[in-house]
């Protein structure tokens, strides 16, 4: 499976797609809402009178005429308008229209649902057998969170000096400083799902292990998180910046998809900031 970031759709290719689905479930909903139409009338048909009303205006007035069939023979009398019947009739000529009226959209509407073949469709589709093949460029951002977690079960970290992640986080994983730590936890109290040192393939193949990468279902795609600890260290610094011109030069941009905390031994993490920064972030966690 290639990177889970890589030709991820843009915000408005997934709300193309959202909208076609969309489109499709609303003719579904209608034709669901006209079956239980036709249903509800036809339940009052079974109890309805055997008569039925014709009625005809006068002026500003209506003229109500009960219509009855005697051995074939069709009958019309006048009804006063406070006949008990009328009612009845009256309700039993609405439904009629409203079964003819509903039946005539339901077939119209049934044989659209059938010429409608929807993105998200086409999605499901390769995703029942080739669904470890593809990256889906349709799918809600409750289903891409999902499918991120499972990404994230099996995403290539790295194996770097292992024995030197001691810190345990409430995740459950180990982490190298107890700054890290502090990240690590503040996101998992904010309900961010996060992978600690993936691999990541920039653009110009550079490979890298960003410290957090976090998902943004708002457009698909990953944010990483970046921690530097000794900037008071000169040689440290300097690879810190060049690291970040690294990610800039490959299309990642401050605030957006890259964050960054920075340290010193006379400047160290605030909580405070990383809770404030995580909850910045909180927004591209939902479609927006």
């Amino acid at each position: 499976m290639p990177d889970i970031n890589e030709g991820m759709p843009t915000g408005r290719d997934c709300e193309r797609s959202t909208e076609s689905n969309g489109f499709y479930m609303a003719v579904q909903r209608r034709i669901s809402e006209l079956e239980d139409i036709i249903k509800r009338a036809k339940i009052f048909l079974e109890y309805a009178p055997q008569e039925t009303v014709y009625i005809c205006k006068c002026g500003k007035y209506y003229r109500y005429y009960i219509v009855k069939f005697d051995y074939g023979k069709k009958s019309r009398n006048y009804l006063k308008k406070d006949d008990p019947i009328l009612p009845q009739l009256v309700q039993k000529k609405y439904c009629l229209e409203i079964i003819k009226a509903a039946e005539a959209e339901l077939n119209k509407l049934t044989q659209i649902q059938t010429e409608i073949h929807t993105p998200e469709m086409v999605r499901l589709e390769y995703q029942e057998e080739l669904g470890d093949m593809i990256v889906p460029l349709t799918e809600s951002a409750e289903d891409y969170i999902a499918r991120w977690r499972e990404h994230a079960k099996k995403a290539e970290v790295m194996d770097f000096h292992p024995e030197q992640k001691k810190y345990r986080t409430k995740q459950g994983g180990y982490v190298r400083s107890k700054s890290e730590l502090i990240i690590a936890n503040a996101l998992t109290d904010h309900g961010v799902p996060y992978i600690y040192e993936k691999r990541r393939v920039l653009r110009d193949g550079n490979v890298v292990f960003p410290d957090f990468t976090i998902p943004a279902a708002q457009n698909r795609g990953e944010i990483i998180i970046e921690h530097f600890g000794m900037m008071n260290d000169d040689g440290y610094r300097e690879d810190a910046l060049n690291k970040i011109n690294k990610y800039m030069r490959n299309g990642f941009i401050f605030g957006r998809n890259l964050v960054v905390f920075f340290e010193s031994d006379n400047v160290p993490i605030d909580l405070a900031v990383v809770n404030e920064q995580i909850c910045g972030l909180l927004d591209h966690l939902s479609a927006a």
